[in-house]
């Protein structure tokens, strides 16, 4: 799998239902959480999952997905950078470690 060179996720809260948010910008992912920390570590999970399936059918991780929508990049612009890794677990016992989706992060908080 060919990492993706810098993956950008923007956090924020959904005013909806007060969750928050982390939107991957590269790829149409996203996952919530009960605060900032849930939301990111739930994105990794996600991230995970999707590479493992995309794996499992014989597809290259991600190649299948868009970039996200163009509110969110708008969005990340305006948002104060965070000095956070994006906690990503190995989505399987044998991938290696560690398991790189990007080898550069950057995660931006929105409020």
């Amino acid at each position: 799998m060919a990492p993706i060179p810098t993956l950008r996720v923007l956090v924020f809260q959904d005013e909806s239902t007060d969750l928050w948010v982390a939107q991957a910008l590269e790829i149409d992912l996203a996952a919530q959480g009960d605060h900032p920390l849930d939301a990111l570590r739930s994105l990794g999970r996600t991230l995970a999952g999707q590479a493992l399936a995309d794996q499992e059918v014989g597809n290259v991780p991600f190649r299948s997905l868009e970039p996200a929508p163009a509110q969110f990049w708008r969005r990340f612009e305006k948002a104060m950078r965070l000095n956070e890794e994006l906690p990503v677990e190995r989505p399987w016992r044998d991938a290696p470690a560690p398991f790189v989706i990007a080898p550069r992060t950057e995660l931006r908080l929105s409020v």
